[in-house]
């Protein structure tokens, strides 16, 4: 029988509604509220929620086409209604709606509200039980006159809208919200911390209807009240069911915390008895650890010594002539693998000698050590300086040609000529340049920049390379 009524309705919809509102060929304004979720809004310039998805039913049946004209609040969508902006919108029923230019359409949802408060107030059944706790309502919605009328000694408050109202509950300003039972879920989902709550029905429950400017196109309310009648209540429950997503959220209860911290304490007894028995094993054990790192300490102490010793010279602080010939055999090693550049350099140190003309022995331990940080400040940290002997020094220089090997050679020369000046000293060096050939073991290498050596010898000092010759 049902069924039947539904489709006599679709008929008369499509045979004398629809065709006396096909001829409007411009769209239908409709005032949407921006954020009055999950009932309407604008998101991305685009109508959403509960009635656009409703709006969007009719539109199929009716072929009526919308246009949407954001506004803020329902009150000033009744005002561009009345004032012929918009042709249409939707409100609450008990939203009061007293002016003599609007008419209405059949209610087409029906909303429940509820009372929502913090999580420290008790359940509330009904308004009785609110007593003197402050209560927000919409302004203009019909909850405002039923409390005054009803119960006229519980302090009210009114709001802007259904969110500002739940953001005054959550700072404390208010302690009650009557809010509808869509919009608290929408709310709360945002925000489910748990510190706001249902408390308890707000009656009389709401409906949602469109409201019309009467002195407009009659025939639109007509087809929007047929098309209303034709949908069915199975899709207003899939609709109710898409935007009103129930909200969930649990509290621990203090007993069941209460038991695991008790038992909590009782291991940790157990625990704290059994660590007193094995403290003194364990402080014991401590000692002896701190002892046994404090000789490894100085073991460590003196094998970093004693491994500095052998491999630096004592006087200079050079390296020695033992950890050169390790390092060039490492470099010709990487030679052979990767033909990556190396250049040997070998400095003698030709005459040196005071300014008074008296000579100076190069073993002397100020200049040597003077001569040793001179070195250790010039070259890079990648290169290997050693003293070979007391009038020599040789420089090892990984991944460098002779041209650079030469501009390296070239500013410690001058650097140990300043150093020396400083002291009151002249010194007159002479240094060879050899890079790394191929099958050449280290002897060759260094006999290769000897021989080179000799030629800056011959010249009375200065750099010579090994290509020159």
């Amino acid at each position: 029988m049902i069924l039947l009524r539904q489709i006599i309705t679709l008929a008369a919809v499509v045979y004398f509604c629809i065709p006396a509102f096909s001829h409007a060929s411009e769209p239908v304004t409709y005032c949407a509220q921006s954020n009055w979720m999950p009932f309407e809004g604008i998101r991305d310039e685009k109508h959403v929620g509960l009635i656009a998805d409703y709006m969007q039913r009719i539109s199929r049946l009716t072929g009526v086409r919308f246009d949407i004209v954001a506004v803020d609040t329902w009150q000033q969508s009744l005002e561009f209604v009345e004032s012929g902006q918009c042709a249409m919108s939707a409100i609450m029923r008990n939203a009061s709606v007293k002016r003599s230019m609007l008419d209405t359409s059949r209610p087409f949802f029906d909303i429940p509200h509820v009372l929502i408060t913090r999580e420290d107030t008790p359940l509330l059944s009904g308004y009785s039980a609110i007593e003197q706790r402050v209560t927000g309502v919409v302004e203009g919605f019909h909850h405002s006159e039923y409390l005054a009328r009803y119960y006229p000694r519980i302090p009210l408050v009114s709001v802007a809208s259904e969110n500002a109202g739940l953001e005054s509950l959550a700072r404390g300003d208010i302690d009650v919200m009557i809010v509808s039972l869509p919009a608290a879920n929408s709310y709360l989902r945002k925000h489910n911390d748990g510190k706001l709550t249902v408390a308890g029905i707000a009656e009389p429950f709401d409906r949602i209807r469109f409201v019309f400017n009467r002195e407009q196109d009659p025939s639109l309310i007509k087809v929007i009240n047929a098309a209303i009648t034709t949908i069915p209540e199975s899709k207003k429950i899939a609709l109710l069911q898409k935007w009103n997503k129930a909200v969930r959220y649990e509290k621990s209860a203090i007993w069941p915390i209460l038991y695991v911290a008790l038992l909590c304490l009782l291991v940790c007894g157990g625990l704290y008895l059994r660590h007193r028995r094995i403290a003194l094993v364990d402080k014991t054990l401590f000692k002896k650890r701190r002892e046994i790192d404090a000789l490894q300490s100085v073991l460590l102490d003196k094998n970093r010594t004693i491994e500095f010793l052998s491999n630096h010279d004592a006087e200079s602080g050079l390296y020695n002539r033992n950890h050169m010939i390790q390092k060039a055999e490492e470099e010709i090693a990487r030679f052979r693998r990767f033909q990556s550049s190396a250049s040997l350099v070998v400095i003698d140190m030709l005459s040196l000698h005071s300014r008074e003309g008296k000579p100076v022995r190069e073993s002397d331990a100020g200049f040597a050590r003077a001569m040793g940080r001179t070195c250790i400040t010039t070259v890079r940290e990648v290169d290997v300086i050693a003293r070979w002997s007391n009038d020599q020094i040789v420089l090892l220089c990984p991944q460098t040609d002779q041209a650079d090997a030469h501009l390296l050679t070239k500013r410690l020369t001058e650097r140990l000529e300043q150093m020396a000046a400083g002291q009151g000293i002249n010194i007159v060096l002479a240094a060879g340049i050899a890079d790394l050939r191929d099958n050449w073991s280290f002897n060759d290498w260094y006999e290769q920049a000897c021989s080179v050596l000799h030629q800056a010898r011959r010249k009375g000092g200065g750099i010579a390379v090994l290509q020159q010759y």
